[in-house]
């Protein structure tokens, strides 16, 4: 919508392995990093992150493995693996 543009913000879908996408979605700024998803999901995420997974419009192909600084698009799906 345009107010959700106005507001610089994406929303990204969680999820937990072998499952669906969790609802609802959690809306970051733009520019958003699979760091500042870890952060707004848990703090504990990121101190004993390992890897995530994207599908989506970031992804270059579907359950793409990525680190901390990966740029998130609107509607990608996130998957945070951690040790």
């Amino acid at each position: 919508s345009l107010v959700w543009k106005n507001l610089n913000l994406i929303y990204v879908y969680t999820k937990s392995p072998g499952k669906e996408k969790d609802q609802p979605p959690v809306a970051l700024p733009k520019k958003s990093t699979v760091r500042d998803l870890t952060i707004k999901v848990h703090k504990d995420f990121l101190r004993n992150f390992d890897y995530a997974k994207v599908w989506g419009p970031s992804a270059k192909h579907p359950a793409m493995r990525v680190g901390l600084n990966h740029k998130l698009k609107e509607e990608d799906v996130i998957e945070i693996h951690t040790k």
